[in-house]
């Protein structure tokens, strides 16, 4: 499978622009549509990845069976009843462990890191507050498609709870989410204590319950979106020409993260991208760190290594679908050429464009698909 799709990615990337959208879903329906799991040597169910990959079913026209799987993975939200294994990571120094009682209750109603053979999975100390905030904007998403007031009414009561569960993540009650390490997608690089990425998602979550509302709950989730904004933009320096990634205990404070192209959804920032551009600029496309801070965590710390300075087709995906609507059309274009060639490794070392990583990455896969799909208006 591998070989082939690479062969006809290589393909497409060879005919006009207007065509690529419908080649590249014809080439890559049957893999992002397969399931939900990110595929390669990834077992299980990430609802991380499945937030991601499930976007692209829905441009695709499976919105039925997508509010589906939706469903099937609320149904392992943790609860008193769940099998949850917590610390299940060797990155977290904290003991595999079989969660009891007191555990369940006070992570009740968020969503694992991983659902694998009908076991809830945490890979931290507590669940990804990234995992649960993108599996709520993706369900509002097909809710929002489907139409289905009935099915919208069974959902939202749970959206709202996992919701209702993250707030408890506010410590200080800033409006800002905290986290441990090992709870977001960047799950080698340690970071800890407010982070922009997952606070991006906790907004789009907000924002998306607001829109679907059918209980008269609409103004109360707008007010918690437009309070969470404004102390994203004050907390992480939004509105200055040195933003902040991450504010943590310790080194990883003036960490820069391509994560901050997310901010796009939320909050217009003149001429933002191109100077976060500068600063992840390599051969291909731009890394994910601040090229000037080589150092990712106490395991890998060499520069261009996994998270560490790599490329990334999902996250890449996002960054140039926020070039193109700021209207950075040509550029936007130049970073959807290397995403899709590159969309079928889950990273690849942006300097010698060597691709690595698990292949095929149905995440990658899905998440061009999609920004492609959203550059349909705009063929140029």
């Amino acid at each position: 499978m591998f070989l082939k799709l690479e062969e006809e990615i290589n393909k497409i990337l060879k005919l006009p622009r207007s065509r690529w959208y419908s080649c590249f879903s014809s080439v890559l329906y049957p893999f992002v549509t397969g399931g939900i799991q990110p595929s390669a040597n990834y077992v299980g169910v990430w609802p991380r990845d499945a937030a991601f990959i499930l976007r692209s079913w829905l441009v695709l026209g499976e919105v039925e069976r997508g509010i589906k799987a939706c469903i099937r993975i609320w149904k392992y939200r943790i609860t008193p009843s769940s099998i949850v294994v917590a610390g299940r990571s060797g990155n977290t120094f904290i003991p595999t462990v079989l969660a009891d009682l007191r555990y369940k209750r006070r992570y009740e109603d968020l969503l694992p890191t991983t659902i694998l053979r009908g076991c809830s999975e945490v890979y931290g100390a507590k669940p990804d507050i990234d995992s649960s905030a993108l599996m709520i904007t993706t369900t509002c998403m097909f809710l929002k498609k489907l139409g289905s007031k009935k099915i919208t009414d069974e959902l939202l009561p749970v959206l709202e709870k996992c919701a209702e569960a993250l707030m408890k993540f506010d410590e200080d009650g800033d409006a800002i989410l905290e986290q441990g390490p090992n709870e977001d997608w960047m799950d080698t690089a340690y970071r800890s204590g407010k982070v922009l990425y997952s606070n991006l998602c906790w907004a789009s979550a907000l924002k998306s319950l607001a829109d679907v509302q059918t209980n008269g709950r609409a103004d109360y989730w707008y007010d918690l979106y437009r309070e969470t904004v404004k102390a994203i933009v004050k907390t992480f320096k939004l509105d200055s020409d040195n933003p902040i990634g991450v504010i943590g205990p310790r080194l990883f404070k003036y960490h820069v993260w391509q994560d901050i192209i997310l901010a796009m959804e939320h909050i217009d920032i003149e001429g933002l991208l191109p100077r976060l551009g500068e600063r992840l600029k390599a051969n291909i496309g731009p890394r994910v760190v601040h090229p000037f801070l080589p150092y990712s965590n106490w395991r890998s710390r060499r520069w261009g290594y996994y998270h560490n300075g790599g490329f990334w087709p999902w996250f890449s995906s996002f960054h140039a679908l926020a070039l193109y609507k700021h209207g950075y059309v040509e550029e936007a274009w130049q970073m959807m050429a290397n995403t899709l060639r590159y969309c079928i490794y889950e990273w690849v070392e942006p300097t010698r464009g060597e691709a690595k990583g698990p292949k095929p990455f149905r995440t990658g896969c899905a998440s061009a698909l999609y920004a492609l799909f959203n550059f349909r208006e705009g063929f140029n």
